[in-house]
């Protein structure tokens, strides 16, 4: 719960060891859900940039939530493919994703991503109901 202590500790942890993905990662996390969204950006660009051929599938994925915070939609998208080309199974990315394309009226896409979340959880009754919206809009269009 210690927001401000966490992000001074990480800070820390980052000057004292440049090139720290896991470090900006983890402070843009905080960053966001502080609604510092410009500074969680920051971060999460850094998180990807210091990682091993940009192989972050997390940096990604949080990238795309700020972009669709901003309204940045095709960003987004593009964030969370890149997410979804590392870690293909990435519930989260595929729903957000999904949630992307809908806002886009891309009712087909984010059909399925949801059909690709209910292939990894069956249960998920999110998906579900969203896929369900997805195909009637597809269909109506």
């Amino acid at each position: 719960g210690d927001f401000d202590g966490a992000i001074d500790a990480l800070t820390e942890s980052i000057e004292n060891s440049p090139g720290n993905s896991e470090g900006h990662l983890r402070r843009g996390i905080i960053r966001y859900r502080q609604n510092e969204f410009e500074l969680a950006k920051a971060d999460f660009e850094k998180a990807v940039q210091y990682t091993a051929r940009g192989l972050n599938p997390r940096a990604h994925f949080w990238l795309g939530l700020c972009y669709q915070n901003k309204g940045e939609i095709h960003r987004a998208v593009v964030s969370y493919t890149r997410a979804l080309r590392i870690r293909p199974r990435y519930v989260d990315a595929h729903m957000n994703r999904g949630l992307a394309y809908m806002r886009e009226g891309r009712y087909r896409q984010a059909a399925k991503d949801f059909a690709d979340v209910l292939l990894i959880d069956r249960n998920h009754s999110q998906a579900k109901s969203l896929q369900r919206q997805a195909q009637g809009r597809a269909s109506a269009g």
